[in-house]
């Protein structure tokens, strides 16, 4: 493919090009150029692609992408100014990789909460079935025995297109995706096939990025507008989430509702939930399908909702799900239970008011026993949710120790005092060094209390001044309890 053939398909005009080259491949790191590549300098915050533009150019790079201004051009060079660099970029890679997402079963799943988990099980559940699924989200990108840690929920459209074109070629039929709203924003989904999209539900979240609660909500929402209105497609929505009303009024496509409500196409009755199981039956029609799961908690039941609803979308075993089921476990770093000496510890990553609320109230519903909680507040991120978390542990939590999560830039004990300004309350303590906050909370534990670490669940790093240091919450409660068993 030719570079004057790719503009025309984009309709961009390309009465600039000095050079008709044939395109090697799409590249926004310098560091990756080859021949013939085009170089998308795309100013991401943090690094502007326009510093590395001569470096592109020394690699073998014949055309420049750019947005704003560039200081100076080279002979022989194609430089082609564009007015939204991201949305090009997506218009680029759809032809040069020739539609990928149209070759694969794609399934987008967003959302406030739940997306990990929802996503997780439909992925699960088709590695148990035989098939070859990709996943890519929050814990990284899945695929056969691969697995490779991401910096997003949702990758960059080019590393989409590179995973897809592998696994492809390897027989992949189903691509399952968390969606972020940042990942919306910033055209990393643009121009993607949805065969179905799955919107949990819509809290608060990420208003250190969007300007405020409503273009994080628009933004969210507008990848429902994208699926087409054919057989084969369909948008799944919570009919029991306040938005309900305000994002099916975006759909066009066939829309599948899940709750709890009468009315909807997939629900769930007579429900039985403990600390360490929940039962109840899905009906779908005339049919009537009874689960029993490890994954608890009210929240767990919508996840699962959302699944059996995609499933059956798609012609999938309803039935063979509920086997799959019986014997699933867990969600890595989602309301995962370690039992020890009658205490049970929660590890979550619960980190939005809507999360917090979830996993607390569930704990709250399941025990009469003493809840004590250790959880902290990213740095760099929406501060306007510092204080509201706050505010939930002391509600529904016993006892508090507020801890760095990942402080990243900005200083933790700056962090932790916006959580703690309006609180009057004499639950809580401070104790910065997060090892020490969980192995506190644990030597105070009493039998039967249980202990919930929240906030980072299976992460394996903390980033604090932007170095990343090897940590696990998980790994801190093992070392503890080991430590606690040589005593004995």
């Amino acid at each position: 493919m030719k570079i004057k053939y790719l503009l025309n398909k984009s309709n961009i005009n390309y009465d600039s090009i000095v050079i008709n080259h044939v395109i090697n491949d799409i590249k926004d790191d310098s560091r990756q150029i080859k021949e013939n590549d085009i170089f998308f300098a795309i100013n991401g915050g943090q690094t502007d692609g326009r510093k590395y533009i001569d470096e592109a150019i020394k690699k073998g790079s014949k055309t420049i992408i750019y947005e704003g201004e560039i200081n100076q051009k080279n002979d022989n060079i194609n430089y082609i100014n564009v007015l939204n660099i991201r949305s090009v970029l997506a218009s680029f890679c759809k032809i040069f990789y020739k539609d990928l997402t149209k070759k694969i079963k794609l399934i987008g799943v967003t959302g406030t909460n739940g997306k990990t988990t929802t996503s997780t099980l439909i992925y699960d559940y088709l590695c148990y079935s035989g098939y070859d699924p990709i996943l890519i989200g929050t814990s990284g990108i899945f695929f056969k025995d691969e697995h490779f840690h991401t910096a997003n929920t949702t990758v960059s459209i080019l590393q989409t297109y590179t995973i897809l074109k592998e696994a492809i070629s390897k027989g992949a039929k189903h691509l399952i995706m968390e969606v972020s709203s940042i990942g919306i924003r910033d055209a990393r989904v643009l121009y993607f096939d949805f065969d179905i999209v799955i919107f949990t539900n819509l809290g608060h979240d990420h208003l250190d990025y969007h300007k405020n609660i409503t273009d994080y909500k628009f933004s969210k929402s507008i990848i429902l507008w994208n699926v087409e209105n054919k057989r084969n497609k369909a948008v799944i929505l919570n009919l029991d989430d306040e938005n309900f009303a305000f994002l099916s009024s975006l759909v066009k496509a066939k829309i599948i509702t899940y709750g709890l409500k009468k009315d909807a196409n997939v629900k769930a009755i007579n429900i039985v939930k403990n600390l360490y199981q929940s039962n109840f039956e899905v009906v779908i029609k005339d049919d009537n399908f009874k689960v029993k799961t490890a994954l608890v908690g009210g929240f767990n039941i919508y996840n699962i909702l959302a699944v059996i609803s995609t499933l059956s979308f798609l012609k999938y075993d309803v039935n063979d799900f509920v086997d799959f089921l019986r014997i699933y476990v867990s969600i890595s770093g989602r309301m995962n239970k370690i039992i020890y000496k009658s205490r049970v510890i929660i590890v979550d990553f619960a980190h939005t008011p809507t999360s917090l609320i979830n996993v607390l109230s569930s704990l709250k519903e399941f025990t009469n026993q003493k809840i004590s909680v250790v959880i902290g507040c990213g740095g760099n991120r929406d501060i306007s949710k510092r204080s509201m978390i706050a505010q939930i542990a002391i509600k529904y939590a016993d006892k508090i120790i507020f801890t760095s999560d990942n402080p990243r830039d900005e200083d933790p004990i700056s962090i932790i005092n916006d959580m703690v300004k309006n609180l009057r309350s004499s639950k809580y303590r401070i104790i910065i060094d997060r090892k020490e906050a969980i192995t506190t909370i644990l030597d105070e534990s009493l039998h039967d209390e249980v202990i919930a670490i929240l906030g980072k669940g299976s992460e394996t790093s903390q980033i604090i001044n932007g170095i990343n240091y090897p940590f696990s919450d998980k790994e801190v409660i093992y070392q503890w309890i080991n430590k606690n068993n040589d005593k004995t």
